[in-house]
């Protein structure tokens, strides 16, 4: 097992050994492909655990030798997003199984956020409540942020906002992207590639809100 620990959070170690113990006496917040529970290692501190499923072959292979596994990514993306001024809950861990040099599950641990909301009460927003279309503002005004950080925001679908960053080469100029990892509840693909019973939140935006989707002149003021 290999531990990557961020060095505020060095003193954890011990505890985050004996990861899969305490993932599975966590309390569950989400279970799919991929599983998120919380953890506590004193009763106070509050740890958001992701497990990434094992990889299919040969996509096993690819994680194992050639590419950066996702909860790898995860880890390292919100230091830009944090280095921009935008609020993400801070990365404490990257743990990492194999078994005979192929990668096994993955784990990516971060504080657990404290906001209650998610991205699909966007998606099955009702237009007569206030507190829909306050969601919607506000989503949008962090768009703006994210954008006005010279970042850019991919589309993000029905899920609780989890960003991550990437590098991308956009006209020949470097540019870190933000993306917003998914972690729905279904894997069943639709036209915009997720659950058909859920809908886009992006779209949403966009056909639904246009009025929130827009940038206002003060988007920056949260």
């Amino acid at each position: 097992m290999k531990i990557t620990i961020s060095p505020q959070y060095e003193y954890l170690r011990p505890y985050l050994s004996d990861i899969t113990t305490h993932f599975d006496n966590g309390r569950e917040i989400h279970s799919g492909r991929n599983h998120i529970r919380v953890i506590s290692p004193d009763g106070h501190l509050q740890l958001n655990v992701k497990r990434y499923a094992i990889p299919h072959w040969p996509n096993r292979l690819i994680y194992s030798c050639f590419r950066r596994p996702k909860g790898l990514r995860a880890f390292t993306y919100p230091e830009h997003l944090i280095a921009a001024g935008i609020d993400t809950p801070a990365p404490v861990a990257y743990i990492e199984e194999r078994t005979a040099g192929l990668i096994g599950y993955t784990y990516f641990v971060s504080l657990q956020s404290e906001l209650p909301e998610r991205l699909y009460e966007l998606g099955n927003a009702r237009m007569d409540r206030p507190e829909h279309i306050s969601l919607a503002r506000d989503l949008a005004r962090f768009a703006a942020r994210i954008h006005e950080a010279r970042l850019s925001l991919r589309a993000t679908c029905s899920t609780k906002l989890s960003p991550t960053v990437h590098t991308a080469s956009h006209s020949s100029t470097s540019t870190a992207c933000v993306s917003a990892k998914s972690t729905s509840r279904e894997d069943a693909p639709t036209s915009h590639g997720y659950g058909d019973n859920r809908s886009c939140s992006n779209c949403w935006l966009r056909n639904t809100l246009p009025h929130a989707a827009s940038t206002p002149k003060n988007a920056s003021d949260s």
